[in-house]
């Protein structure tokens, strides 16, 4: 043991140099690479626009909307702000009535063909959005909709 010890004191400066060599080799280019990509990465997240909340909105809205074209009522229905403390009764009315709006939209227009999303504004001192949608009939006939969303929770539903 004591042996040991005297022989490593003697060969320190040896396995001293021979680490700094190591270092030089293997470590110094991954430390080198770690420095200049970090500012690098950094640069790109401060680059990062901020989540526009009325372009979510109107994500949510064409959701919403699109759903409902394609026969989605329950999911239209759920998309309204409340829909998940509406009695069981109240709610399958609304959905009733998602059906006989789109069934006469069938009528009138023989139906929906496309829905679009033209811009949305928010009012910040009112806590909603209006996101303008643009509903192209299968007519040909176009129609522009507002549709007031408010946010609850990290969720936009329909006002």
């Amino acid at each position: 043991m004591i042996r040991k010890i005297y022989s490593m004191t003697i060969c320190f400066p040896f396995i001293r140099q021979r680490c700094l060599t190591h270092i030089k080799q293997r470590c110094l280019p991954l430390v080198m690479v770690a420095v200049i990509s970090l500012p690098l990465l950094l640069a790109a997240c401060a680059n990062e626009k901020p989540v526009d909340e009325a372009e979510l909105a109107g994500r949510a809205a064409n959701h919403y909307y699109h759903r409902l074209m394609e026969g989605g009522y329950d999911e239209f229905v759920s998309g309204m702000n409340g829909a998940d403390g509406y009695p069981e009764s109240y709610r399958q009315q609304l959905v009733i009535n998602a059906k006989q709006y789109m069934a006469g939209m069938r009528t009138r227009h023989s139906g929906v063909s496309d829905i679009v999303v033209t811009r949305a504004e928010t009012d910040t001192l009112g806590g909603y959005t209006n996101v303008f949608m643009l509903i192209t009939f299968a007519d040909s006939i176009r129609e522009e909709i507002v549709v007031p969303m408010v946010k609850r929770g990290n969720e936009w539903k329909m006002k």
